[in-house]
């Protein structure tokens, strides 16, 4: 078993740690990129709860607190006088019963058949002889009302039972006195017309003189209790108010969870809309679709709304999209540079999955970024469908260009000046009708092969690869440069390109990432001051950490 040195431990802990952190990166730009989703889930959730707060009717709820108190039938049954924890169990019971209800009902003049069991909770607090009564409705004054009336109406309940039943013990009691007197008489009589005392009858006399006793003893404490005792047998010493603000719905409350739960809802709607989504947002997704070629560059996105019809290079070539184009030009040039120079100038296409990638915008930044550094520069726009780069360098796009020469066998291939050094740029010409055809005719290869001859770098801007026409051009070019932009550019699509530039190319095969967002955080500033004059240059460079 081989083990594993502590350098190779380090240096996988660091490598898991930066997939963490791109991997975190990544989910917080998913975030900024789809923050209008987190925020219309938002929205929509608490504008729901809003919604649902305000049409619900209000509960409010008032409670009323009653302390029991033994009654004369509590001091009586019990030996110790009080109140048990059975018997507090029992008067929640008799304080949600019909009869309470009923009297609660016909004292508000409430309507008949209202289930005030629904409404009103009962429960002990605490290891005490203490009920607190609850009552809601939707009116705070009717919630306050019927707490009250429910504790007086258990209380008078009560104060009911607890005489009645005194006056049924009482009674019981009595008749048993005198049904004790009576049998006690007739035994005297006995034991006084025998010339003996009997023992039996003597035995009886002292049997029922212990239940006279016994009987007088509990009439006595009865009385004493009625005469002492609290009849009502509890009374109330916390009344019900009206509330000031209902139970529910809690406004605020709700709105606070909908929020919590609106922004995690939404941030997990981003978050999975960013798993699925199929556009290209990152250089990071152009690396991996290139699997293993060089992303050459990555350019930032120009603050300009004419970024596609305007040369970055000319009119702003030390802003940091401006740098990021000379940049590309070194890269190429040195990828370039193992070529035996034998072969003449190396010949660049610059293509696309789709339109509206920015190929023709590369095409033309790149070619201005080398011809700048002294290196002679012919750029052709090969895209005969829809050619454009005679209308950036400011050409009429009436001239003759590459379908006028590959249509006329005897005509020279000779560049247009359009007032860079060292830059000339070859058209696309009229229009044909076969620009397949024309692309992969022998003529386009011999010119490509002359163009070699006059020049350092030759660049070709092919249309789009939904069609053949830049295939048609593999076998004669020496790097394929795929362009992918920020926002338009699929995943699948750049995969599949990627693909088949790698089974029909020749060449290398190289990308560039184009139109990406920086923030004002990621571009630096170099400074350049010439003493004496009091003039500055200033040059952006975007920032590659």
């Amino acid at each position: 078993m081989r083990l594993v040195s502590a350098e190779e431990q380090m240096g996988t802990g660091a490598a898991e740690e930066a997939t963490d952190r791109a991997r975190l990166r990544s989910h917080l730009q998913a975030l900024r990129r789809r923050w209008l989703l987190v925020v219309v889930v938002l929205v929509l959730t608490t504008g729901g709860s809003l919604a649902y707060s305000l049409t619900r009717t209000p509960d409010y709820r008032s409670s009323t607190e009653v302390l029991i108190e033994p009654t004369t039938a509590d001091a009586t049954r019990s030996t110790t006088g009080g109140i048990t924890d059975e018997e507090v169990a029992t008067q929640v019971q008799v304080v949600t019963s019909q009869r309470v209800a009923d009297a609660v009902i016909a004292d508000l003049g409430l309507p008949e058949g209202v289930d005030l069991a629904r409404s009103m909770t009962v429960e002990p607090v605490g290891p005490s002889r203490i009920l607190r009564i609850t009552a809601s409705a939707s009116d705070p004054d009717d919630a306050a009302a019927i707490a009250n009336a429910v504790a007086a109406a258990y209380l008078t309940d009560r104060t009911a039972g607890s005489q009645q039943l005194y006056q049924e013990t009482r009674t019981l009691l009595t008749t048993r006195q005198s049904t004790i007197s009576s049998r006690l008489q007739a035994v005297e009589k006995v034991l006084d017309s025998a010339k003996g005392a009997p023992p039996e009858a003597v035995a009886e006399r002292q049997k029922l003189l212990g239940e006279l006793g016994q009987v007088s003893a509990q009439l006595n404490d009865l009385d004493l209790a009625a005469q002492g005792g609290d009849s009502t047998g509890g009374r109330v010493i916390t009344e019900a108010e009206p509330p000031a603000t209902p139970a529910t719905p809690r406004v605020w409350l709700n709105l606070g969870l909908a929020a919590v739960i609106g922004l995690i809802l939404g941030i997990g709607a981003a978050l999975l809309r960013h798993r699925f989504d199929d556009i290209v947002y990152e250089p990071q997704a152009v690396r991996q679709a290139l699997r293993g070629s060089p992303l050459l560059a990555t350019i930032p996105r120009w603050d300009d709304d004419r970024f596609d019809a305007r040369l970055v290079s000319v009119v702003a070539g030390h802003s940091a999209a401006g740098e990021a184009f000379g940049g590309l030009g070194v890269n190429v040039r040195f990828l370039l540079s193992t070529r035996e120079r034998g072969e003449g100038a190396p010949v660049v296409m610059v293509a696309s999955a789709r339109p509206l990638e920015g190929k023709s915008t590369v095409a033309a930044n790149l070619a201005v970024a080398v011809a700048r550094v002294g290196q002679r520069v012919t750029l052709v726009d090969a895209d005969l469908r829809r050619g454009s780069l005679a209308g950036r360098f400011g050409l009429d796009p009436g001239l003759p260009g590459l379908s006028d020469l590959l249509a006329d066998p005897g005509a020279e291939p000779t560049p247009f000046d359009v007032g860079i050094d060292h830059l000339g740029v070859i058209p696309c010409g009229t229009v044909p009708p076969n620009p397949t055809e024309l692309l992969a005719s022998h003529r386009m290869h011999a010119m490509l092969a002359s163009l070699r001859e006059s020049a350092d770098l030759v660049v070709v801007d092919v249309p789009p690869m939904i069609v053949a026409d830049g295939l048609e051009l593999n076998d004669s070019v020496d790097l394929t440069l795929l362009v992918f932009r920020h926002g338009t550019s699929h995943r699948r699509d750049a995969a599949s390109l990627v693909d088949r530039m790698f089974q029909l190319s020749s060449g290398s095969v190289a990308g560039v990432f184009v139109d990406h967002p920086v923030a004002d955080s990621q571009v630096q500033t170099y400074e350049a001051r010439v003493e004496g004059r009091g003039s500055r240059a200033a040059l952006d460079v975007q920032r590659t950490a």
